[in-house]
């Protein structure tokens, strides 16, 4: 289930009938059919990411609730719980959310409608379905769904002339109102039935656009004002369907453009009207007089080049107070627009003036293209109180509140909620801590291109936070970037300049983590380390806080832990550390030896050590504690080692020189065997062990270490995968057979020693790391060329290789021991990065140019999922994408379904857990699940144990122990008497009415129970003990039976009837064995033949020893001899007969067993003896 506070249940995927397909097509339907191990969860990060403006509505007199659209979805937050998220509608929308509306604990929410640049789409609807009906038609390609408590409780007909999609929905007295691009429709709220709909007329091509939305005003009665596109303001009578008045720009030297926003002030009968042009007009409707001229449009640069950003949003403050010098006044206003990241606050009094501005409440819009999102989609004061609500482009809804004492015009930070404002760019789940806790189930860690570091709770919305770069807010004013003069004359440093650049790799370890109280008190953020000019490192830009700091000192960081998380930046010569329990920035930058930027980092496995590799084919060692420059690899020369270096290819010249004259004087060439260098088994250069040797020519894409802190493995472009010794940094072996084939990333699984590298001719190469051999090749997908690897990773056992491609957007899952292909999902995007979590519950996708993250379940958790080679068809992109025929139909995506927001069409682990083991991914009966064949004896010659479960055999040998143990320690008391108006089984009134009902029947009370129509010890009470000895004669006629069916030496029926009976049944069976009929004996050669058989052993010996405790006796009578008569004497002489014949097989079973296991211990003893 997504989010626990939506309580709404999960979608069961039905099985729908099809008619019989051609071959072709059945291929394409098992392309899209779903994954064989994965089913789709939900989808994480996701706040506020399009334009859509969220929608308020208050919650009683202590609360409002908050819901904002996430494509199809919708996402409603609680104010009084800090934003907590608590619905999330299901189900999805057929389209993206174009508009939504909350009124009266119900949010209406519009959807569809053909968007720019969308295509013709042919409504595959039958006319003539509709014949004869009195419905009229309605459109399915968009329409308005009704929501309540996260759930669909109704929705609006659509007209079916209706192509545009509804802009802004409104509800006011009887009406919904739903605003379109050209043109109005209007439902009764009552009935929900279509009243009619307003067209408004055009002047001039395209004046008749409503670029301005639409509001309406207190006291005005089925009133709706317009904002049409050519400046007029039009207003129309919904219940009547006429235009009323057009209210029209006011006459200024330049013109005021189209209308951007409208919004009633909380004086009767004054409206706000904002255009395009920059002006913002507070109008007096009703003498139809401008009272207040503001020029409210802030600096913005749009794609021309020109300082322009209109009014796109107005929200008044209602609880009297904010305006004046001391705030005791109203007539608070506040704007923004979609062109930056401001608020701006007006005191409406004395002609209107600007108290305030907040600045960047919002990321502004990123120059560079496909940069960060940024600008405000609307901001809104709750009724009667001194908070603000904020929307960003930047995926972020966010709370302000205004102090009164001491007075500020400009309100501080209350809540937020956000997420990534540009695509994440690299996944990690977080490690279990050194304890075992299951925290890499738990935190998922992401990097975006807007330049943060988000870590995810898997369990709970709220938990999941951006680690702070510290007060980039106060630095941006400290280098003046939030000025007004910087801002209009286009600053070159923005607030994304003072964060750490993008991601490009994640690794972390908590085994140093000090949790939230890691190093208290202030400490500096990103010292940097290392450099050309040292290991001394450069002047601290943190401020005074960083002076008293240097590498070195370990004095806080050793009681309290150190950081635990450090990541690579896109152009940056530094890598960055982090404290994961702070949530916040480390002490350190740590550079590259050469001063090329960073390509990949990786945390040793202890913790304490990070290894930080370059674009120049160098990496450098960091002891994060301190710090301090550990070592590099290839390791620096010492002065000695440098002159002997020296020395040693001047020799090696020498030998060289004089293995040429002997070649000359010989007639060998210089390719011949004696000038031939020898080689080492790494196939590199006699000498490459030497310290210094053994640089990569390329970049360094992969850096790991392995558990014990031996050995460090690298990759790089240049195709070799190189191991480093940790403590001397030199080089001890490496992979170069690959044929120059660039190696582009690294993966490491710590328990069984395997590496994945990922490799320029788009295969995977897994090498053993023990033997340094490559032991399995995989091929990312049949198409020729090949489709490149975005990223890799491990399945938390190992047995798996996981890895998304970019050119067909596969994700693809590899099985290690078989080497096959064993799943190939078709994605709707490629992926970027993907991981999985520690404990194999999760995996996480982050496609291509999305803001959130992708999260699929694995079903092999619960159930069995055949892992079968599948064999792939080849994926382009054109097959990807949905195709028209000539009658312009779609036909469907060969795409899978990936998770959504609400997860609605997933599949939670529980729901796999009770899943039917008859259904396939897709509730779709699988052909490819074989019955398994049922665990046999392996050989006839091992002693085999049962699979029955140990306390069941163990509770039979203790039976009577444990009845003694659960035996009540005082006798059961009598109830006590209840109060006098309660009756009970035993009062007065009920004996009477047994009385009654005795006469009744003609019957003599004092007979009654004697009768069986009432007492205990009647004929009721016979019946019911007459049942009961039936079923236990029935169960002991069925034992008997079956083992006399033993008398052809098959036992095994009997034996397995035994088996699945209880402990207490057990014991009742064997003590009901009845010695006249022989069934002594049978019981015994039924043990004796299992024994003979090695079958069941642990079982044998336990069924014996009851046996032997139940019928001792009898046992003893049977040896010593004697019976009542001749037939008794004879059972009794089987009895002895059979026993004798257990006892000598059961020896021979142990002394065969003790001979073997005495073998076994001298063998293990003697290879356990250093002297051996």
């Amino acid at each position: 289930m997504p989010h626990s506070e939506s309580g709404a249940p999960l979608v069961k995927r039905q099985k729908l009938s099809t008619a019989p397909a051609s071959s072709a097509q059945q291929q394409s339907s098992a392309i899209a059919t779903g994954s064989n191990i994965f089913a789709p969860f939900r989808t994480v990060g996701l706040v506020s990411p399009t334009t859509v403006p969220f929608t308020s509505i208050p919650l009683g007199k202590t609360t409002f609730q908050i819901t904002t659209s996430a494509g199809r979805c919708l996402q409603t937050y609680d104010l009084k719980r800090g934003l907590n998220l608590v619905f999330v509608t299901r189900p999805q929308t057929p389209r993206d959310i174009t508009a939504t509306y909350a009124w009266k604990h119900k949010v209406y929410a519009a959807w569809g409608g053909k968007q720019d640049g969308d295509e013709e789409e042919d409504d595959d609807d039958d006319d003539s379905s509709n014949n004869g009906s009195d419905a009229a038609p309605t459109n399915t390609s968009q329409g308005v769904w009704i929501f309540q408590r996260g759930r669909k409780v109704g929705e609006l007909p659509m007209p079916r002339d209706l192509t545009e999609p509804i802009r802004q929905i409104s509800i006011f007295g009887a009406w919904i109102v739903g605003l379109a691009r050209t043109r109005i429709e209007v439902w009764k709220s009552t009935t929900l039935e279509h009243y009619t709909t307003l067209q408004p007329t055009a002047t001039t091509p395209g004046s008749n656009e409503l670029t301005g939305g639409m509001c309406t005003m207190p006291t005005f009665l089925n009133k709706l004002f317009v904002g049409r596109a050519d400046g007029w303001v039009e207003i129309w009578n919904v219940s009547s369907g006429k235009l009323v008045y057009t209210i029209l720009p006011p006459q200024t030297a330049s013109p005021p453009g189209g209308v951007t926003c409208l919004e009633p002030t909380p004086a009767l009968g004054l409206l706000a009207i904002a255009y395009a042009a920059g002006p913002l007009v507070i109008h007096d409707v009703l003498r139809d007089q401008p009272l207040i001229h503001v020029e409210a449009g802030t600096a913005g640069v749009t794609a021309d080049g020109e300082n322009d950003a209109p009014v796109t949003s107005i929200s008044f403050r209602t609880d009297g107070r904010g305006a004046g010098q001391d705030g005791r006044v109203e007539g608070v206003m506040a704007t923004a627009t979609t062109a930056s990241g401001d608020v701006t606050f007006w005191d409406l009094n004395k002609g209107g003036r600007i108290m305030g501005v907040l600045r960047s409440a919002h990321n502004p819009p990123s120059r560079a293209a496909g940069g960060v999102r940024g600008g405000i989609s609307k901001i809104e004061f709750l009724a009667g109180q001194p908070v603000i609500l904020t929307s960003g482009l930047d995926n972020s809804l966010r709370s302000w509140i205004f102090d009164e004492t001491p007075f500020s015009p400009i309100p501080r930070i209350l809540h937020t909620r956000s997420g990534h404002a540009a695509p994440v760019n690299c996944l990690a789940f977080l490690p279990s801590d050194f304890d075992g806790a299951d925290a890499g189930n738990k935190w998922l860690l992401s990097g975006g291109l807007d330049r943060s570091l988000w870590g995810w709770s898997l369990r709970r919305d709220g938990q999941s936070s951006e680690l702070s770069q510290g007060n980039v807010r106060q630095k941006a004013k400290k280098l003046g970037i939030l000025s007004t003069s910087a801002l209009r004359h286009g600053p070159t440093t923005t607030l994304e300049d003072l964060k750490a650049p993008p991601i490009t790799c994640i690794s972390s370890s908590l085994n140093r983590d000090g949790g939230i109280g890691a190093l208290p008190g202030k400490m500096p953020i990103w010292l940097k380390i290392g450099g050309p000019h040292g290991n001394g490192g450069h002047k601290n830009k943190a401020g005074r806080a960083g002076e008293g700091l240097r590498p070195g000192d370990t004095e806080s960081s050793s009681m309290t832990g150190w950081e635990s998380v450090v990541t690579a930046h896109r152009d940056d010569t530094y890598a960055r550390t982090w404290f994961w329990g702070r949530k916040r920035a480390g002490r350190w930058q740590l550079c590259t030896g050469d001063n090329r930027n960073v390509s990949t980092v990786a945390i040793s496995p202890c913790g304490t050590f990070a290894l930080v590799g370059s674009e120049g084919g160098t990496i450098d060692m960091y002891n994060l504690q301190s710090g301090i420059h550990r070592q590099r690899f290839p390791s620096r020369l010492t002065p000695a080692q440098a002159r002997q270096l020296k020395v040693q290819q001047q020799l090696r010249q020498a030998d060289g020189v004089t293995q040429l004259q002997a070649a000359a004087t010989t007639g060998h060439g210089a390719d011949g065997a004696a000038g031939a260098a020898p080689s080492t088994p790494g196939g590199a250069v006699a000498g490459f062990r030497s310290p210094g040797a053994g640089r990569h020519a390329g970049a360094v894409t992969g850096v790991v270490v392995d558990n014990l802190n031996s050995v460090v493995v690298s990759c790089s472009l240049d195709g070799t995968v190189k191991f480093w010794d940790f403590l001397t940094g030199h080089l001890v072996d490496q992979i170069n057979e690959w044929g120059g084939v660039p190696v582009t990333a690294c993966r490491y699984h710590a328990a069984n020693d395997l590496l994945a590298f990922a490799c320029g001719d788009n295969t995977i190469r897994v090498v053993d790391l023990v033997t340094r051999k490559t032991i399995r090749v995989f091929r990312a997908g049949a198409a020729n060329p090949p489709s490149s690897i975005n990223d890799l990773c491990f399945s938390s056992d190992g047995r798996w290789v996981v890895a998304v491609t970019q050119d067909d957007a596969r994700l693809r899952v590899w099985d290690l021991p078989t080497s096959h292909l064993i799943d190939s999902v078709s994605l709707d995007r490629p992926g970027r990065a993907v991981a999985f979590s520690g404990t194999g519950e999760y995996l996480a996708v982050a496609p291509d140019g999305a803001l959130g993250v992708h999260l699929w379940t694995n079903k092999t958790l619960f159930k069995h999922v055949p892992t079968r080679p599948v064999v792939e068809a080849p994926t382009t992109s054109t097959t990807r994408k949905a195709l028209t025929d000539k009658k312009g139909r779609k036909k469907t995506k060969a795409v899978v379904a990936g998770p959504t927001v609400s997860g609605e069409g997933g599949a939670g682990l529980l729901e796999g857990a009770f899943a039917d083991d008859g259904e396939g991914a897709d509730g779709e009966d699988s052909d490819d699940i074989l019955p398994a064949k049922a665990l046999d004896q392996l050989s006839a010659d091992m002693t085999t144990l049962s699979l029955v479960p140990k306390a069941r055999w163990q509770t039979l040998l203790h039976l009577d122990l444990i009845k003694q143990r659960n035996r009540p320690r005082e006798a059961p008391k009598v109830p006590e008497k209840a109060p006098f108006f309660l009756g009970t089984v035993g009062s007065a009134e009920a004996e009477k009415a047994g009385l009654s009902a005795a006469y009744a029947n003609g019957q003599n009370p004092s007979q009654a129970g004697a009768d069986g129509t009432d007492g205990k010890d009647g004929s009721a009470g016979d019946a019911r003990s007459r049942i009961l000895t039936l079923d236990l004669t029935r169960a002991q006629q069925a034992l008997t039976v079956k083992l006399h069916q033993g008398k052809t030496g098959n036992f095994a029926p009997f034996v397995d009837h035994l088996k699945s009976l209880p402990p207490a049944q057990a014991d009742l069976e064997l003590r009901s064995l009845a010695a006249d009929e022989g069934e002594l004996a049978l019981f015994v050669r039924a043990m004796t033949s299992r024994l003979r058989a090695r079958r069941d052993y642990e079982l044998v010996q336990a069924w014996m020893t009851v046996f032997l405790r139940l019928h001792g006796s009898t046992a003893v009578e049977a040896a010593v001899g004697g019976g009542d008569d001749e037939g008794s004497e004879s059972n009794l002489d089987d009895f002895a007969a059979a026993l004798a014949e257990w006892r000598v097989v059961q020896e021979q079973e142990r002394s065969r067993l003790d001979a073997l296991v005495g073998y076994c211990g001298g063998v293990v003893g003697f290879l356990r003896n250093p002297r051996s």
